[in-house]
């Protein structure tokens, strides 16, 4: 903490220490312990994560890699920008197997560095919202465009999701910057990763997605999962697969399968009709029809032995969690 710091909270102590009445003093001193409690909080943000190689392929290129990302300031887009700069140095002399695990580090600290930029406009009064408003008329802060304007170059961008700022990757700047070095299996995921960005699955609990985009998204990634068993993201594909096909199921809070008088409604007796009569018998197909099949013997409306069935596909780790 610097002196300037320093002596704000001086300050402030000194302030409560001034009061004529007891009572007086321990009413400022308890305001000012407040203050201070969150200018703190403000001034000192959480300490950044570090990128843990536990388990992962011993090479001191690697671990070089990772200590030195290790060693950037995780609350600050330009660290990006400086991990770009010093993957790019190394990555050329690699094959593509070695440029890939490099770059799964570099994605690993990417998604940390947004966790914490997120972290931080918490506590962040400026106002971005010309940059995430439709019509954009209000005219931005300076300090306000020069920190959208670091974002920009450094891989990142704001959102506004459920009317509510918050920052995000810009994985165009991951096609522009790395894909000439990369394998295409690892192009594929990312293309499809950055599709599912510009393209949301849901907003506001409501699902956005047609009938067929919303299965085809899924078989997307089972058939892509299958087919890359070991790949670097297979647990993060893995996750996408259950999550998806929970949705697919269950719905959601504002998209939800059955009326309120328990009958199937008709997106989601489309979306089973789909899968129903889809030509190959995947095992999310097979789940699908399974429950589709419950849910006809029950009249088109919801029962206990659906609800039963999900919770065994849960137990079994076939779809998404959220214990």
């Amino acid at each position: 903490m610097n002196k300037i710091h320093l002596q704000i909270i001086f300050t402030l102590l000194v302030l409560g220490a001034c009061s004529s009445t007891n009572e007086e003093k321990d009413n400022h001193q308890k305001l000012n312990k407040e203050k201070i409690t969150a200018m703190v909080a403000y001034i000192i943000p959480k300490e950044c994560g570090k990128i843990d190689l536990k388990g992962f392929n011993s090479d001191s290129l690697f671990i070089n890699y990772a200590n030195y990302l290790n060693g950037l300031d995780c609350h600050k887009p330009m660290s990006i920008g400086l991990a770009k700069k010093e993957l790019s140095l190394i990555i050329t002399k690699c094959d593509t197997i070695k440029a890939d695990s490099l770059f799964f580090i570099f994605n690993k600290y990417y998604d940390l560095v947004t966790d914490s930029l997120n972290s931080v406009l918490e506590h962040d009064t400026t106002d971005y919202t010309p940059f995430v408003t439709i019509s954009r008329q209000k005219a931005p802060e300076k300090r306000a465009k020069t920190y959208y304007n670091e974002l920009r170059r450094n891989g990142f961008n704001f959102n506004y999701p459920e009317g509510i700022i918050e920052i995000e990757q810009d994985r165009d700047f991951i096609k522009r910057e790395f894909y000439h070095i990369l394998s295409h299996r690892m192009i594929e995921y990312l293309d499809q990763v950055n599709y599912e960005n510009k393209n949301w699955f849901e907003n506001d609990a409501s699902i956005l997605l047609t009938e067929k985009d919303f299965l085809e998204r899924l078989l997307w990634w089972e058939k892509f999962n299958n087919t890359n068993p070991e790949f670097l993201f297979s647990k993060e594909g893995k996750n996408n697969e259950r999550y998806y096909l929970y949705f697919l199921l269950n719905g959601m809070d504002n998209t939800y399968p059955f009326m309120d008088e328990g009958k199937l409604v008709e997106y989601f007796k489309n979306l089973y009709e789909l899968a129903d009569n889809y030509p190959v018998e995947t095992e999310c197909i097979k789940v699908i029809r399974k429950q589709y099949e419950m849910i006809k013997q029950s009249g088109m409306k919801d029962s206990e032995e659906r609800q039963d069935f999900l919770k065994e596909l849960q137990r079994e780790n076939k779809i998404y969690s959220f214990d």
